[in-house]
């Protein structure tokens, strides 16, 4: 008579990968946008400045108002065709990751800046 024993073993492997320095989200980069015109692509894409590499961006539009046409995306782009001059003031939320243990972004910071989009007739 054969018996056989089975025998189960799990592991746990947690990866943490995040620089070694101490990171940090030094600035959004700019608060003048280039100006748009009215009837005309706009395209612009919000950077981020760092120490260390970022291997996860979001950014939020917490306050003010884009133009009519303009959209703002949460890779930092802001793109469209405005259709009514003017300046239009918001402020923007950057959020930048700098490690990842496997499930979740680690290592996170934030950093919020106002912006300025002239729209020229």
């Amino acid at each position: 008579m054969n018996i056989f024993k089975i025998i189960t073993t799990i592991f746990t492997i947690t990866i943490i990968a995040s620089c070694s320095e101490n990171c940090e989200l030094n600035d959004i980069n700019i608060s003048d946008l280039p100006v748009a015109k009215v009837d005309s692509t706009y395209y612009y894409k919000i950077q981020l400045s760092s120490n260390c590499e970022i291997v996860y961006r979001y950014f939020e539009k917490i306050d003010g108002t884009l133009p009519d046409g303009i959209n703002f995306e949460t890779t930092g782009e802001i793109s469209g065709i405005p259709s009514n001059p003017g300046i239009f003031e918001f402020t923007i939320k950057a959020k930048a990751c700098f490690g990842s243990n496997g499930f979740e972004y680690i290592d996170c910071h934030e950093k919020t800046n106002k912006f300025i989009l002239k729209v020229l007739q």
